[in-house]
């Protein structure tokens, strides 16, 4: 009977001690996944005190009913903005009538180093027409000095919007650069507004090849306006350089 007994206590408890062990079990496991999920919450809490760039709607610049002062604080704000809109808000004030718009758009846009992103985004093919056109725009007032090549590539874009800006902005910045592609293209571009901006731009050029296919686009040019821009190309090629600041000028 003793030795039952004994047997029968000792079972007992073993018994007890798995309870007690499952029981502990049970009762951390609730713990960890509240623990988790609280800790989730805080983190989750955490993120959502992060300070975010407000999703403002784009402003246009060049809108004269928005108060000067909104829109001179706006451009200056940009300047430091990583808004992907930053950059189209800024060329919508090229057009402001108001020049400390424009002054204010021209700086920001600089601060960005806008001359390389300009420059990068006409050239993407992917992106929307007006906004590789209005990207060309913003060259034309920045005057990127190495935007030659990449304007002389855009003269073959088989968009005729781009061909048209990118030969606008050769008109005052890059033309230097890209002589043997205008050369080419007065006489083989199928569009006359981009023939004619064409001209304007070998008009600042003086070398021989470039007054020679002024001379020889005169003669064969049928489009008016062209042939007006080849004239005044010509009358520009005829003038001499005028000397640069800090030059003597030329001996007569």
């Amino acid at each position: 009977m003793s030795r039952r007994r004994a047997a029968l206590t000792a079972s007992v408890a073993a018994l007890v001690l798995a309870t007690v062990a499952v029981g502990v079990h049970a009762g951390t496991a609730p713990a960890s996944g509240q623990s988790g999920q609280s800790g989730q919450s805080g983190q989750s809490g955490q993120s959502s005190d992060q300070p975010k760039e407000s999703a403002m709607p784009a402003l246009n610049l060049s809108d004269s009913s928005v108060p000067l002062e909104t829109r001179l604080k706006a451009a200056k704000a940009l300047a430091n903005s990583t808004a992907p809109s930053a950059v189209d808000e800024l060329l919508s004030g090229l057009d402001s009538r108001s020049e400390v718009v424009r002054e204010a758009v021209v700086a920001s846009l600089k601060a960005k180093k806008g001359d390389s992103i300009l420059l990068a985004r006409a050239a993407d093919t992917k992106r929307p027409t007006a906004s590789r056109v209005s990207s060309l725009a913003g060259v034309r007032v920045l005057k990127p000095k190495a935007a030659g090549p990449t304007l002389a590539l855009l003269l073959d874009d088989k968009n005729e919007a781009v061909r048209e800006a990118a030969a606008h902005a050769l008109c005052v910045v890059g033309a230097k650069d890209a002589e043997a592609k205008l050369i080419a293209k007065i006489s083989t571009e199928p569009s006359a507004k981009v023939r004619s901006f064409v001209a304007v731009a070998l008009g600042e050029l003086k070398s021989p090849a470039a007054k020679a296919a002024v001379d020889k686009s005169l003669q064969t040019e049928v489009d008016v306006v062209v042939k007006d821009a080849l004239d005044q190309a010509q009358t520009r090629q005829a003038q001499p350089d005028q000397p640069q600041a800090g030059q003597a000028p030329p001996a007569p």
